[in-house]
């Protein structure tokens, strides 16, 4: 533990005063913990998984939720959930803390990007981008329990009715949760725009060239439709001619003496990470694989390893990946006719996961 002091007038539940706090370490894995003698309040400054990026091409992970919630002191042992970040694409896991098999608080996860409309956060997260005519995935409802603190600046409460628009949206959305964005420049141009959730409630993911609110996944999908980056944590997004966004930086987060991390940019077909309070975002990045044979005129084609940038740990979205067509390889790797085509995709050709949570613990005495 770390002793510290508490900044600040404040009181427990009974009424007597607060004169200072002890702080957990970093808990990165799930275990238990247990309340210090004489603790008289208990807050949970907690993060839900990231979501992972989308493997083709499409939006950027949402990020995963940061809050500070409220824990009753049960004088009883704290069982400490840690959401692991969304891998292939799935969406970030929640963060939970436990006690007496009550859950007291949840944050997150963001939502990962599949293919289609970007996929809901939950419980603080933020949604996943998306390619045009599809809507970004919205954020989710606020964090389960008594919310302290929230990262990103809420509207009051809401309780979201469809938009009055061609596209009905009475299947998306939660009450208090932000929309999603929606692109769709097929037959001129229409958009909705992504908005912020309120009383935590996470935002909405971006929609091609429509960027995201907090924490959303930026959209991809194709140029000539735009590309939006990640925003405060979310993951950027991609497109099929393999133009790559940066992640949503997270510098401008400052909690419990911890200060938020870049983002990652997208480079070679990868898009970046978005950054969180524990580590910053990770790159996109290009690694030439082995020799597949050539092409007509001889020259030289090889496998390779595109791979979208990790979210950071804290909750940042994952980056999305453009995976490539088919290409012509006219002879093999010794010079013999040939004349076959092959998706050259080497192993360990991915989307960005998302970044796992954390939850660090302060009680207060």
């Amino acid at each position: 533990m770390n002793p510290g002091t508490y900044a600040g007038v404040g009181s427990a539940a009974s009424g007597d005063a607060i004169t200072g706090f002890q702080q957990s370490h970093i808990i990165q894995t799930s275990q238990s913990i247990t309340a210090p003698a004489g603790t008289k309040r208990i807050e949970a400054l907690i993060a839900g998984g990231g979501g992972g990026g989308s493997y083709g091409s499409g939006g950027g992970g949402g990020f995963g939720g940061l809050a500070v919630m409220g824990i009753p002191v049960t004088g009883r042992p704290y069982d400490i959930v840690v959401g692991a970040g969304g891998i292939n694409s799935a969406p970030g896991n929640p963060s939970q803390v436990w006690s007496a098999g009550m859950m007291y608080a949840e944050v997150g996860g963001g939502g990962g990007h599949t293919g289609g409309d970007g996929k809901n956060g939950r419980s603080g997260g933020s949604g996943s981008g998306s390619p045009s005519q599809y809507f970004g995935g919205h954020g989710g409802a606020p964090p389960i329990g008594e919310l302290l603190w929230y990262y990103a600046p809420t509207y009051p409460s809401i309780n979201w009715q469809a938009r009055n628009t061609a596209y009905p949206e009475t299947i998306y959305g939660t009450s208090n949760a932000g929309f999603g964005a929606y692109h769709n420049g097929n037959s001129g141009t229409y958009t909705l725009q992504a908005t912020r959730g309120s009383l935590g409630g996470g935002g909405g993911g971006g929609s091609a060239q429509v960027g995201p609110a907090y924490g959303g996944g930026g959209g991809g999908g194709d140029d000539s439709y735009g590309y939006t980056n990640g925003l405060l944590g979310g993951g950027g997004g991609v497109t099929n001619q393999g133009t790559a966004t940066s992640g949503g930086s997270f510098t401008s987060i400052n909690i419990w003496g911890i200060t938020g991390k870049a983002n990652g940019v997208g480079a070679s077909n990868g898009a970046g990470g978005g950054g969180a309070l524990l580590s910053a975002g990770a790159n996109g990045s290009y690694t030439q694989g082995a020799f597949l044979g050539y092409a007509e005129d001889w020259t030289p084609i090889y496998y390779g390893i595109w791979v979208g940038g990790n979210g950071g740990d804290g909750g940042g979205g994952g980056g999305s990946v453009y995976i490539p067509g088919y290409v012509r390889v006219v002879y093999d790797t010794s010079g013999n006719w040939w004349d076959a085509y092959i998706q050259p995709i080497g192993p360990g050709t991915r989307a960005g996961y998302g970044g796992n949570g954390f939850v660090i613990l302060r009680f207060f005495f």
